[in-house]
């Protein structure tokens, strides 16, 4: 089941990346985006100070990652770390378009 996005609990930057929370029905669930995973996503060295602004403009697909990270995963560990592995692993597929 994916994992939702909490009214509360906004995402905090800090050294190691970028902590957020999903939840799973009633049940919270700590995550993080790492730096080197938000400079993959951004394509570029990053500061902590642009940590949130790299997180909040990929979030829809660093939280999919996590969703998609939590449901493949048989047991739970917290926090969920998303890498840059995982936003290759957990990527959603690409649609293939035929042109005549």
């Amino acid at each position: 089941m994916p994992l939702t996005r909490p009214i509360a609990n906004p995402p905090l930057a800090m050294p190691k990346g970028v902590q957020f929370s999903l939840i799973d029905r009633s049940k919270l669930v700590r995550c993080i985006i790492t730096h080197a995973g938000l400079e993959k996503l951004a394509k570029r060295r990053l500061t902590i100070n642009q940590f949130e602004r790299t997180f909040l403009t990929h979030r829809d697909r660093i939280e999919t990652t996590a969703s998609r990270k939590y449901d493949a995963s048989a047991v739970f560990y917290t926090p969920i770390t998303i890498t840059p592995a995982d936003l290759v692993a957990y990527q959603a597929p690409t649609r293939l378009t035929h042109t005549a």
